[in-house]
């Protein structure tokens, strides 16, 4: 029993990475099931098992993705210990994932499907938001430190939340080098806003 449920595991594993191989080069709406089962020699019947439709899978390896990138930015502050340089690390981090091409792939899947279906925008949105725990606890460290005002934790995450998808609208527009640097200046102006001192 315990040997077909990690088959199960490794097969699901396995649907999703190739799904997000063939998402990043193809794109979301040209990517089809018959792709998927071909690239992973997966039936369809099995596909099916583990993911209602092509939907389904495609937000399963988003989350997954803002998952591991989660890890990807744990890993990164430990190198440092104050909450500012923590929050400026996590800016670049930000800034630096839009090189990712999933992120074009998940702006075409938002561009053509969240108009229609509440239930994947509040799961997209749970994906996105897993971060906001993360930058509360920093935000909190800063303040139990003394380098921050003691202000509505809550607010206050939400707010550098907001400025870090905020200013994704210039990803387009601006070189990845110019991208980072305005993510570091806006962190500086909200750090300003916050600071004790």
């Amino acid at each position: 029993m315990r040997k077909r449920r990690n088959d199960g595991e490794q097969t699901k594993k396995l649907i999703i990475k190739k799904a997000k191989e063939i998402f990043c080069q193809k794109g979301y709406t040209a990517t089809s099931i018959e792709d998927i089962c071909t690239a992973t020699g997966v039936s369809k019947g099995s596909l099916y098992y583990h993911f209602k439709n092509k939907e389904d899978l495609f937000l399963s390896f988003v989350e997954d993705h803002f998952a591991s990138w989660n890890q990807e930015c744990e890993r990164i502050i430990r190198q440092v210990s104050s909450a500012t340089d923590k929050l400026y690390m996590i800016a670049e981090h930000f800034a630096r994932d839009f090189e990712h091409p999933l992120y074009k792939v998940v702006e075409e899947f938002v561009a053509n499907t969240i108009s229609h279906n509440e239930d994947i925008v509040k799961q997209l949105n749970s994906s996105i938001h897993q971060s906001y725990s993360l930058y509360r606890h920093i935000i909190k460290e800063g303040i139990d430190q003394g380098d921050f005002k003691q202000n509505d934790l809550d607010e206050i995450a939400k707010t550098f939340m907001g400025l870090l998808a905020g200013l994704s609208i210039f990803q387009q527009e601006l070189d990845s080098s110019s991208l980072i640097t305005l993510y570091q200046k806006a962190t500086s102006i909200f750090l300003h806003g916050i600071a004790k001192n």
